[in-house]
């Protein structure tokens, strides 16, 4: 048995939604188990750990009764967290069982809760070779580097941004963002002259009904298509020009997966995470830069207007992401390591 343990927003739980199928086509045993509710699982267990940190160690004691059943129930051979507080609290439970665990880590810079677990773990899963440069020979000897976990552009086209219907993404994550929704409002009284243009919303749910109420208040000439939550990104990769969008960790290595250019705007309270990983695919001219106290409406439109009239621009940041791509891509797959390993 192979136990997957991830909570918090999308960019923690979908690596871990598609490690568990891949484990089950390869013949695994794999359950998941989630901190909270994510909308796109229906059948995994859930234990509705709190949020806030305080709540969350409060609630400890009843999770230490739950894992101790589970561990002497299933009898895991190893559990496999993927970031967050939630995720530190039951892997240390699992660990001071005598259940093997590991972390996955796809964020240029570590999470505080993975880096807390470096002296605990068994095996370290790493994307980038950068996130481990500068460890200890101690922490270093448990790293593997794998294949991103990201879906769906096996059989990715060349994309043409020629003569043809320019299609911008916005997206703020699974959980969307208010400050990237506003931009959306602005940008559909902006460009309703620059002709064959689409601008397309994911809102998120708990966002959507504003900006909903907020379009109907107002003249739209341009193509939009707008909605709460979306179960398969990979429509949009494939049909959008340019994204507009944060800088998570499952949200980079999907740019870097379909090689789609982008406009990234970090948010600013992920600690470094997200600034790290949007500097470092700019190092490499695979995007564009806005921190959010910068990202002023006139300043972002210049951004939009000028890859719209110069769309060779587009074309090079799509070559340099092939290029990373192929690095990337290039490493052994998380699921094969783990079944030759536990299996």
């Amino acid at each position: 048995m192979i136990v997957l343990f991830a909570s918090g927003s999308g960019g923690h739980i979908e690596p871990a939604l598609l490690l568990k199928e891949r484990l089950q086509k390869m013949g695994a045993s794999v359950e998941l188990i989630l901190g909270n509710h994510y909308p796109k699982v229906s059948d995994g267990k859930v234990l509705n750990i709190p949020r806030r940190k305080i709540m969350a160690l409060l609630y400890f004691p009843f999770l230490c009764m739950y894992v101790m059943r589970y561990f002497f129930i299933k009898k895991p051979r190893i559990i496999i967290g993927f970031g967050g507080f939630q995720s530190l609290l039951v892997l240390l439970i699992f660990r001071s069982l005598g259940c093997k665990i590991a972390i996955y880590e796809h964020n240029l810079i570590i999470g505080r809760a993975n880096a807390f677990l470096l002296p605990f773990v068994h095996i370290i899963f790493l994307i980038w070779e950068e996130t481990a440069s500068r460890w200890s020979p101690r922490y270093y000897k448990k790293v593997i580097f794998v294949r991103p976990l990201v879906a769906g552009s096996e059989n990715l086209k060349e994309k043409l941004y020629q003569d043809r219907k320019f299609t911008i993404v916005i997206f703020g994550g699974s959980q969307g963002a208010r400050f990237l929704n506003d931009l959306f409002i602005q940008f559909l009284q902006h460009f309703k002259h620059y002709g064959d243009i689409e601008i397309d919303l994911i809102a998120g749910i708990k966002f959507y009904p504003s900006v909903i109420k907020r379009l109907a208040a107002i003249s739209v000439d341009v193509e939009y298509n707008i909605q709460d939550f979306c179960n398969d990104m990979g429509r949009y990769y494939t049909s959008g020009d340019f994204f507009i969008t944060r800088a998570g960790a499952q949200t980079i290595l999907e740019l870097i997966s379909y090689c789609r250019p982008a406009l990234l705007i970090p948010y600013p309270y992920a600690q470094a995470h997200q600034l790290g990983n949007a500097i470092h695919l700019l190092r490499k001219k695979c995007c564009l830069v806005v921190r959010q106290d910068k990202a002023k409406r006139e300043a972002v439109i210049k951004v939009i207007s000028a890859v719209i009239r110069n769309r060779d621009i587009l074309v090079r940041m799509s070559e340099n992401l092939k290029d990373l791509r192929q690095k990337l891509f290039n490493n052994p797959g998380m699921e094969e390591i783990i079944v030759s390993r536990f299996l």
